[in-house]
């Protein structure tokens, strides 16, 4: 993940508010999932998040990486 939000909700119990509440009955079996060890979350940097070409702007090296991975060039 490369979203910190999103790695903040999955890793630290305190960040569920009331503004994620929709995600609530979903993110409790999600929780229960990392505290158990099944799945862990964890930064990845934006060069190795292969769908990052089709929703951000990039350098053109990095675009052209990401979509030659994709592509299977």
């Amino acid at each position: 993940e490369d979203n910190v939000g999103a790695l903040e909700i999955a890793n630290q119990e305190s960040q569920c508010r009331p503004r994620t509440k929709h995600v609530s009955v979903k993110w409790h079996r999600f929780r229960s999932y990392v505290q158990s060890g099944a799945i862990t979350v964890t930064k990845i940097s934006t060069k190795l998040q292969r769908a990052d070409f089709l929703t951000k702007a990039l350098p053109q090296q990095t675009f052209e990486y990401l979509r030659s991975l994709v592509m299977g060039w």
